[in-house]
């Protein structure tokens, strides 16, 4: 018999992709929905190991975070333990409630608000949540095996339980290549709320892991030589009366005329949206040619090494195809913040429909494969191969560094440079070792 949650949890994904917050005992609720709980904002300068970095409030400035209870998720333990219950907040000004600049889940909405307003597209998103699962009493069994799936088969069961009552609605739970690697897909959802999905989906995955005597480690790599774990980003756009129009069957690889400007957009700012995306040293332990994750800024169709790639539907009913058809963006991880990757995405996406950017050819083989003439005709380029270079590209990229406020720049960036001075004393190994204690 389940017992009905004591404590609820406000939280927020900070600008490391950490899931942060405060309880509240969950009968006083009513008392915070309206102003939130205060939060010093200097809190968003938190470091992914316990401490600091400079940052421009200090100790006075404070922000209510507001629980948000259409972004809320909430997790019975069957076997009579605590039920999670967690609630995003929005971070708004203790004077006069209005939105704070530098909450991720509001700089998402204005860049969704500029994509409506400028082409009347809303997006859909949905997310491949992949992880390692351990477990001291589990081996983990082969690649792409029932074998494997039979092995953490509670775990799956649980996690599926766990997801249709929470509304999640992941569409598979699947074994992957690397040892104990587990795959979640989840459906598409339109907006903001399907950018929450990704973050209480990555809880939720922890969650039912810890309840399973387990671990659900999200970090780009568990060691050097592991198979690299990605967060893919899958989108595509509805007009108001939900009508797909990211599918032309006429347009180039069924691209209407706003996902093509909207994909060259991506191409153009895509290695300063890899500071976003694979925010993290050990992110580029993953990144690279022939690791199945994409080493190239190269675009295809169902090419995997390719940084985008379209995935057309198989349906042959024209109407299906059209809903069906998506882009996916492949350098994300579980390290970024999704609020802060998909409003840069769609900062750089909209950048080629106001410019009208085409996108560059298709490539249809490994980009790694191709000698330095083909690279060069089909604009193949290697995507950033460290942080330092990523980050270097963000800063230096004067359109989509000023779409963001300029106090979340000098936040961020000073994280970031944190993690490159911390990563440099350590090899790859004890690097991984300390990002799969935090993710």
């Amino acid at each position: 018999m389940t017992a009905p949650p004591k404590l609820t949890m406000l939280c927020w994904n900070d600008y490391l992709g950490i899931t942060r917050g405060r309880g509240v005992p969950t009968a006083r609720l009513d008392q915070v929905r309206r102003n939130g709980l205060g939060w010093a904002v200097a809190g968003t300068a938190l470091d992914p190991f316990g401490g600091i970095v400079d940052n421009p409030w200090g100790p006075m400035d404070e922000v209510r975070q507001v629980p948000d209870f259409d972004a809320r998720l909430t997790l019975p333990d069957e076997t009579g333990g605590s039920t999670l219950d967690m609630v995003l907040v929005r971070s708004r000004s203790r004077e006069d409630g209005s939105p704070w600049e530098c909450c991720p889940r509001h700089i998402l909405e204005t860049a969704l608000s500029a994509l409506h307003e400028e082409t009347g597209a809303r997006l859909m998103v949905a997310c491949e949540h992949e992880f390692t699962y351990t477990h001291p009493d589990i081996a983990p069994g082969a690649a792409f095996t029932l074998d494997s799936v039979r092995r953490y088969r509670a775990f799956a069961d649980a996690l599926v339980d766990a997801a249709d009552a929470a509304g999640l609605a992941f569409e598979t739970v699947e074994p992957e290549f690397g040892l104990g690697q587990v795959e979640v897909c989840t459906k598409p959802i339109i907006g903001l709320a399907g950018v929450d999905a990704v973050v209480l989906g990555r809880e939720a995955i922890r969650e039912v892991a810890r309840r399973q005597g387990g671990t659900a480690h999200l970090v780009p790599k568990l060691s050097p030589d592991a198979v690299g774990n990605g967060a893919h980003i899958h989108f595509s756009f509805l007009a108001d009366d939900d009508a797909p129009i990211g599918f032309d069957p006429d347009g180039s690889h069924e691209m209407s005329a706003l996902t093509s400007a909207f994909v060259a957009g991506i191409f153009e700012h895509i290695p300063a949206l890899t500071a976003l995306c694979a925010p993290s040293p050990v992110s580029y332990l993953r990144l690279g040619p022939q690791h199945w994750s994409c080493g190239f800024a190269a675009f295809g169709v169902q090419n995997r090494e390719c940084a985008v790639r379209i995935c057309p539907s198989p349906d042959p009913d024209p109407t299906a195809r059209a809903k069906g058809y998506n882009v996916e963006y492949r350098p994300i991880d579980a390290t970024c913040n999704p609020h802060l990757a998909l409003a840069a995405l769609v900062y750089a996406g909209l950048d080629g429909v106001r410019r009208g950017l085409s996108p560059p050819p298709i490539v249809e083989t490994d980009p790694a494969d191709l000698d330095d003439a083909d690279r060069q005709r089909l604009g193949v380029v290697p995507l950033p191969a460290s942080l330092p270079v990523a980050l270097a590209a963000f800063e230096a990229d004067t359109y989509l560094a000023g779409c963001f406020p300029e106090r979340f720049m000098t936040v961020f960036s000073a994280l970031k440079r944190f993690e490159i001075e911390r990563a440099a004393e350590r090899d790859d190994a004890a690097n991984c070792r300390a990002y799969a204690d935090v993710y």
